[in-house]
């Protein structure tokens, strides 16, 4: 089985932490295309704004959509602070870099 989606989700508080875009572009690219093995297939970076990203996924059904999402939010997490630990200053004290909500759609 193949399902592809279309998923998006926001910064907590739309507080624009990849900004400028083009510094986070290549991290958050390379990252998720190495989530591959938690989806069960692809993941590809659609489009990143400075509050929020989109991204396309091909995954084998094994996995929930919440699941995916709650794989993807924290894997990438890790890697934004882990090299751009400014993001976190960008954040309110203790708050998340995700919001909880998300969008997702299936294509085709």
């Amino acid at each position: 089985m193949e399902l592809k989606y279309h998923l998006a989700w926001n910064v907590s508080q739309r507080t624009a932490v990849f900004s400028p875009e083009k510094k986070y572009f290549n991290l958050v690219l390379d990252t998720l295309i190495g989530c591959g093995g938690l989806v069960g297939g692809v993941v590809r970076l659609l489009w990143l704004a400075p509050d929020h990203l989109h991204i396309y996924v091909e995954s084998d059904g094994g996995k929930s959509i919440e699941a995916i999402i709650r794989k993807l939010k924290l894997f990438l997490k890790k890697e934004l602070l882990a090299t751009f630990p400014e993001v976190k200053k960008g954040l309110a004290k203790g708050e998340n870099i995700w919001d909880k909500a998300y969008f997702s759609e299936t294509l085709g």
